[in-house]
């Protein structure tokens, strides 16, 4: 049907190219690739912004049918926001919630990866580490925050249909925004 899906690897090793495998003028080769997350994926990324300027505030609902495997987005979040709050829910249960003490100040983008391999939560404007205002409840939110597939997500409630994201804090302005980045993720083709 024309959609594309891509993964990602890497080459782990020396190409091969033996003459005992050539045929004519055609040579057969081996190339040793390694795919750490071998996961297929959209590749248009997914990068939709929300204003923060009225808290408590929800991203429009997620939607999930037809995924079949997990995505682990990226946060940009933009201050003015003091103790800024993400709980994740699915249909009316909450799953996972990162909370940060202290405040992002005006024009600073602070980033959530959560990514596994590349989770951090750390200041764009330099890359400084800002993980020490990461309130110690949300350590395991950290580690599993996610958008679920559609079958995770009706395991913890069967009328579940989407992921959501409600956002809370005090303090932000017109200028306050959160940018989501993330793919569609599918086992298999």
């Amino acid at each position: 049907n024309g959609a594309q899906r891509k993964i990602d690897v890497y080459l782990d090793g020396p190409i091969d190219y033996p003459m005992s495998n050539r045929v004519g003028a055609s040579q057969l080769v081996s190339i040793p690739l390694l795919a750490p997350d071998p996961i297929f994926y959209n590749p248009t990324q997914i990068t939709p912004t929300y204003s923060l300027s009225v808290l408590p505030a929800q991203i429009p609902a997620i939607l999930t049918a037809g995924y079949t495997w997990d995505e682990w987005p990226i946060f940009d979040v933009t201050g003015p926001v003091t103790n800024f709050d993400i709980v994740h829910a699915v249909y009316t249960q909450s799953v996972d919630r990162l909370t940060i003490s202290g405040t992002i100040p005006a024009g600073e983008t602070w980033r959530y990866d959560l990514r596994p391999g590349y989770k951090s939560l750390r200041r764009l404007s330099d890359n400084a580490n800002r993980m020490q205002y990461l309130t110690n409840s949300s350590i395991h939110g950290f580690a599993t925050m996610r958008i679920l597939s559609d079958k995770a997500a009706k395991a913890i409630n069967p009328l579940a249909v989407s992921n959501r994201f409600v956002l809370d804090g005090t303090g932000s302005t017109g200028a306050s925004t959160l940018k989501v980045w993330r793919y569609e993720r599918y086992l298999s083709l």
